[in-house]
């Protein structure tokens, strides 16, 4: 149980980092996570996208896909796959 909830808004955290440095800020949000921490993400890399349980797509300042990838109480999909399991998305 998390006893201090923290929110984490990061808006392109990985836009000018090599790609080593990137896995590091992506395992640390994956981390974080998965210990009860809501992060919010705002990228335009895949990569990054790969790593989140929930992903809003928007246009023009309106949301026009809304996909969640892994169930909200589960891992993060990166964390899942190395635990040997495959995420299983909920649909659109």
């Amino acid at each position: 149980m998390v006893t201090n909830p923290v929110l984490l808004l990061a808006d392109e955290p990985t836009g000018a980092l090599d790609s080593h440095s990137t896995e590091e800020v992506l395992a640390l949000f994956d981390e974080l996570n998965a210990a009860g921490r809501t992060v919010v993400v705002i990228t335009h890399e895949s990569e990054v996208v790969e790593h989140a349980k929930r992903v809003l797509r928007m246009r023009d300042g309106l949301i026009y896909s809304d996909v969640r990838q892994v169930p909200l109480a589960g891992l993060p999909p990166k964390m899942l796959a190395a635990a040997g399991r495959a995420p299983v998305g909920t649909g659109r």
